[in-house]
């Protein structure tokens, strides 16, 4: 457990737009089996789901997804009784703009490599040992992201996923690391029903955040045992 006075530093840190996942074709799965041309097509996916992701966002009207998803999780964070003290950061004294520079990125496919499955060979995209204020501090940090699965014959299903981290702030020690996903298979649609009314796919993702904040308050709390903090 989280042992003494230690101070739990929460962040998170939300996807800059949607994600669009594409399922792999047959001619693509094929082409991925042969060496040197999985990077290829996997680069080319990536550029065509991040096109497609752009064109969607147009459509959307602007949304607060870190305050829907933020609630479910504390509420549930609080309920296991750990002690330390969780601190958002916009509580915190460090200035404002440390936590928006932390989550900088050049579009969403930018900010999976760097924050949600970093890519191999990368530097610590976070480094929180910068911060001498959070020197005594465990940092709990969350990255957000949303978007839409496609089933691969026209439809699409709205998801929201997370990467949580648990670290010492002093050393980037990571104790404890997790990927939740929640989806909606019942709000599937096309893309163009999507665009046509995005409210409905905002509604869809209102509400599968408190589901995911709540999946990855539990989660956390049957692993800080193991986590050894």
């Amino acid at each position: 457990h989280l042992r003494g006075p230690l101070v739990r530093r929460f962040a998170v840190f939300p996807a800059p737009g949607p994600f669009i996942s594409e399922d792999d074709s047959k001619g693509e799965t094929a082409a991925k089996i042969v060496p040197g041309l999985a990077r290829l097509v996997g680069e080319a996916q990536d550029q065509r789901d991040l096109k497609a992701a752009q064109d969607l966002q147009q459509y959307l009207p602007v949304w607060e997804p870190v305050g829907t998803f933020f609630a479910a999780f504390k509420d549930q964070v609080d309920a296991l009784g750990q002690p330390g003290k969780l601190i958002a950061a916009n509580e915190t004294d460090l200035p404002a703009d440390t936590w928006v520079r932390l989550n900088q990125s050049a579009d969403t496919l930018d900010w999976q490599h760097r924050y949600f499955s970093p890519l191999p060979g990368h530097a610590v995209a976070r480094n929180y040992s910068r911060f001498l204020k959070l020197d005594d501090a465990v940092v709990l940090e969350v990255n957000l992201a949303y978007g839409l699965n496609s089933d691969g014959e026209g439809l699409y299903t709205p998801m929201a996923k997370a990467v949580t981290k648990l670290l010492r702030a002093s050393t980037m020690r990571q104790f404890w690391r997790h990927e939740d996903f929640v989806s909606d298979k019942a709000a599937a649609r096309s893309l163009y029903d999507f665009k046509v009314k995005p409210g409905d796919l905002i509604f869809a993702w209102k509400r599968l955040l408190p589901l995911l904040g709540a999946q990855v308050a539990e989660n956390l709390g049957k692993n800080l045992v193991l986590a050894k903090v």
